[in-house]
């Protein structure tokens, strides 16, 4: 969830554009302070972490955690006020990288690079505590008899979670909105669309094409490796034959032996990509890994991504409908003029799909789950879940919980504190979980469905309701869209 927080500068600054105010401040005097105040955020917390490494306990490493979450909320609201009242949009502006204002993409791009350093920083900031937890799990991971791995330097360390936590997600982002910029101008050069027409259009094609390319840019931002040739390699293949999932290659992701996970990534075969990193390569079973794979297929064989495509161009089409019937109504005298419905449309439509996206994820993660169990002992997707397969893909789950040292679930996360530390603790779990539920909450579900095939009857069909609403609702919108650019 924290790298989705990243994308909120952008937010923010479409708020600004529509909604300027005048700073209380001399703009170069309020851009120095918000830089100062943002590297006191950091300096602090890498004291804090610090702290936690000389005290070495459990709790004041989870105390830590919960700082360093507040902070990077700190790091958001301070560009917020920064923004609409140190001047720093104004400074953005005065830069002159509008071009005439007929570019948008260098501006927004430019605002958020304090956020983008910060967050580096607080990377930075983390690593004596990160390293001190890795060098006291030694004598637990000598007991578990896994393998021992020398904690990465402060270096490998900074530029691998820089890739994975802002490199990953805004170069794509950036990529998209620039495109964006050039799409436009080319619309207006050589068509007649109006400007909504010529947003709409742009913005999915700049969209659409990053969406398509997108594996292409992250496997040369993340760094990876095709997957040698050896018997677990040949393994996972004649799993892909058999459950007939198609892809470009399946890599090694290089942590440092940081990080024990798995993704897929690609809309298309041409440019689908599997990936598993080198800890849970090295530190797991061959069954367990193929429980891993079966779970990033599963993502892949129910069309998750092209689903989550079709969600938000509902959504914010949905929304953007909304905003012309609300002005209608303030146009015809029906809500006050006054009302800044523009504002609270906007920022309430975040959080919306925030909301609704979460709940969303979260049902397409358990549905992987389902997959990789039913799949992990010779089924195809789509049979009944046996105890075996379930076993087997829990024991992964337990030991990706084990490797990157999670919390199974808020109450485990929460133990041992006040009533107020343990609302905190357990706001802050539910947001590191929301798109993919605690890992209790996953191992508990899939255990009950040997037992209860009705739950799994019930669940395959909501998921075919969701599946056909979604479709439905995208016909409609794209009614309601090619009618509203012909008329």
């Amino acid at each position: 969830m924290s790298r989705l927080q990243l994308l909120l500068p952008l937010v923010f600054w479409a708020l600004w554009v529509s909604h300027r105010q005048p700073a209380i401040v001399v703009p170069w005097t309020g851009a120095i302070l918000y830089l100062l105040s943002l590297g006191f955020i950091v300096i602090l917390m890498r004291r804090l972490a610090r702290r936690a490494m000389r005290v070495s306990s459990n709790r004041a490493t989870a105390r830590f955690h919960h700082v360093m979450f507040a902070a990077r909320w700190m790091v958001m609201s301070l560009h917020l006020f920064a923004l609409f009242y140190l001047g720093w949009g104004d400074l953005i502006v005065r830069a002159g990288l509008t071009f005439d204002g007929r570019i948008e993409s260098l501006p927004a791009l430019t605002s958020m690079l304090p956020v983008a350093l910060a967050w580096i920083g607080l990377i930075w900031a983390q690593y004596p505590l990160d390293r001190a937890v890795r060098e006291q799990n030694i004598m637990l991971s000598l007991n578990e008899g896994d393998a021992i791995y020398e904690p990465p330097s402060i270096g490998a360390y900074v530029l691998s979670n820089t890739r994975l936590q802002v490199l990953a997600l805004l170069v794509p982002v950036g990529l998209a909105i620039i495109l964006r910029d050039v799409a436009t101008l080319g619309l207006i050069r050589w068509t007649s669309f109006d400007a909504a027409d010529r947003e709409i259009i742009a913005t999915f094609a700049g969209a659409g094409f990053v969406f398509v390319i997108g594996p292409e840019i992250l496997r040369r931002i993340l760094p990876v490796n095709p997957m040698p040739d050896s018997p677990l390699r040949q393994r996972l293949e004649g799993m892909c034959e058999r459950l007939g999932l198609r892809y470009r290659d399946i890599l090694i992701w290089r942590t440092h032996f940081v990080f024990c996970n798995a993704a897929v990534m690609g809309l298309v075969p041409r440019f689908r990509y599997v990936l598993l990193s080198d800890l849970l390569v090295e530190t797991m079973d061959d069954r367990q890994i193929e429980a891993v794979f079966a779970h990033e297929a599963g993502h892949v064989m129910h069309r998750h991504m092209t689903w989550y495509v079709v969600f938000a161009i509902v959504f914010f089409s949905w929304l953007g409908a909304f905003e012309t019937v609300l002005g209608w109504a303030i146009w015809g005298g029906t809500i006050p003029a006054h009302v800044p419905l523009d504002t609270i449309l906007f920022l309430g439509g975040v959080a919306g799909f925030f909301l609704v996206f979460g709940s969303l994820s979260r049902l397409f993660e358990r549905q992987a789950d389902l997959f990789a169990a039913r799949s992990v002992m010779g089924g195809d997707g789509d049979s009944a879940v046996q105890t075996d397969g379930v076993i087997v893909f829990n024991s992964a789950l337990a030991h990706v919980a084990r490797m990157n040292h999670m919390p199974l679930d808020a109450q485990q996360f929460s133990a041992g504190r006040g009533r107020m530390g343990r609302a905190y603790a357990r706001a802050v779990h539910h947001a590191g979980t929301w798109l993919h539920g605690s890992i209790r909450s996953r191992m508990d579900y899939l255990a009950s469905l040997p037992n209860a095939p009705e739950s799994l009857a019930r669940f395959d069909r909501r998921m075919m309701v969701i599946r056909i609403g979604l479709l439905v609702a995208l016909c409609s919108t794209t009614a309601w869209v090619i009618t509203s650019m012909m008329y």
